[in-house]
């Protein structure tokens, strides 16, 4: 649920105040509560870093993994990526135990975005080197917008060139997004096997391929220096399609709440 929050922000963090070279950046951490996983009705506090560099618009690093642009304008672009994703544990909850692990390992990403002004509609895709060995994807819209803006006090126009929306003051940032899973993704993480069921007392289930879930966020960014920010979010996630009749799962939403400082560069 994490990841459902963190794009708005990434795009903010790591405009440069100024064009300033070939490298931009931001680095930052933050403190999450958020469900054990989406479908738990206990929560969990953890931290997590926040990391990206930009080189020449080409090559990047950051929570998405290392990649680079494989077309890249003002308003369009196509990435592609690899990186890691952690699996699931069945120690990671108590309504997961006689699960087993489902295991972490390397992930081939593709991303598109297209920016409308202030407006971003974006895909991501994901497919699983181990775990589930599936494939996912996400669909969304994510937006961005100064106070100042928003009270008419200011506009768009009044950035400079390569300026970020940090420059005129708090920003609020919203999205909406949907995630999919093929059967090999929905079924590793939403299914029961017969030997699942024997081991942990639940219910065979399967799980299709389909939308599994629906993401709605909201957050503010506050600049306390020229590089420098605070701000929070809350995501509120609500399952879907089999995802949600799963004998897996103890609540069918869950929110999360996190807390950030980010310093650009």
């Amino acid at each position: 649920m994490i990841g459902a929050g963190l794009s708005a922000i990434s795009i903010l963090a790591a405009t440069q105040v100024q064009a300033e070279g070939d490298w931009e950046g931001s680095i930052g951490a933050g403190v999450f509560w958020e469900p054990e996983f989406l479908g738990s009705s206990e929560t969990t506090t953890s931290g997590f870093p926040m990391f990206e560099l930009t080189w020449r618009d080409r090559l990047f690093i950051g929570p998405g993994g290392i990649g680079g642009y494989v077309f890249n304008t003002e308003d369009f672009s196509l990435s592609a990526s690899i990186g890691y994703d952690d699996g699931r544990k069945g120690s990671d909850s108590i309504f997961l135990r006689g699960l087993g692990d489902i295991d972490g390992g390397i992930t081939y990403n593709l991303g598109l975005e297209y920016e409308l002004g202030p407006v971003t509609p974006y895909l991501e895709m994901t497919k699983y080197s181990k775990g589930s060995e599936g494939l996912s994807a996400t669909i969304g819209v994510e937006g961005m917008v100064p106070l100042r803006v928003l009270t008419g006090r200011a506009s768009f126009a009044g950035l400079e060139d390569g300026g970020s929306p940090l420059d005129l003051g708090p920003v609020l940032t919203a999205g909406i997004s949907a995630d999919w899973g093929n059967d090999d993704f929905n079924g590793t993480y939403y299914g029961v096997t017969a030997a699942q069921s024997a081991a942990s007392g639940l219910g065979q289930y399967t799980a299709a391929s389909g939308f599994h879930a629906i993401n709605l966020d909201i957050g503010i960014q506050v600049p306390v220096s020229e590089r420098f920010s605070v701000g929070g979010m809350v995501t509120y996630s609500q399952l879907t399609g089999d995802a949600k009749d799963s004998t897996i799962v103890r609540d069918t939403s869950g929110t999360s709440v996190g807390l950030f400082g980010v310093y650009r560069f």
